[in-house]
């Protein structure tokens, strides 16, 4: 048993990245962002979250409060590198996750 066994390499899209959650796609753009990112297919009650390669929390849960089809995200205050954008429906169930890169 290695100790990387069980890697897995993700493609990341530069312009931004739809992911299929269901009946309604959930796409995260710009990917790579400064320090906005903007979601857009969220339903008001989601909650999303940043985590970093090592599965730490890099930003608090926010949740979608409005009904604007685009959700802003400000994530200024991290690090350049890769992430992934966790999104949860109102009663916690994961539905999606989405990696994204910070310039």
């Amino acid at each position: 048993s290695s100790l990387f066994s069980n890697i897995q390499v993700v493609q990341v899209q530069t312009v931004g990245i739809a992911h299929i959650s269901g009946n309604n796609p959930i796409q995260v753009y710009p990917n790579p962002f400064s320090n906005t990112l903007y979601i857009n297919g969220a339903a008001v009650g989601d909650k999303a979250a940043l985590y970093d390669l090592l599965g730490n929390k890099v930003s608090e849960v926010q949740t979608l409060n409005t009904t604007s089809s685009d959700w802003e995200f400000n994530i200024k205050e991290i690090a350049s590198g890769t992430y992934f954008m966790i999104l949860w429906d109102v009663n916690g169930s994961q539905k999606s996750v989405v990696p994204i890169v910070k310039r």
